[in-house]
């Protein structure tokens, strides 16, 4: 069962070898399909830890090479 928070969905499968889980952005004509990502559970952890880094991260100007 998929879960939603603002634009992003996400959701858990349990296979032989592991958990696995997806988070994606869908398409705006399929909420079941999009641009997605897939880690194991294992480490969802280290992804908090991380996200909060970024939204605490100071941003970098991109600048166009010429």
């Amino acid at each position: 069962m998929k879960i939603k928070s603002g634009k992003l969905r996400g959701d858990k499968w349990k296979y032989k070898d592991g958990i696995g889980c997806c988070v994606w952005y869908p398409f705006d004509d399929n909420e079941d399909s999009g641009i997605c990502f897939d880690f194991s559970f294992d480490d969802i952890a280290d992804f908090i830890v991380l996200l909060e880094k970024l939204k605490r991260r100071k941003v970098t100007i991109y600048k166009e090479e010429k």
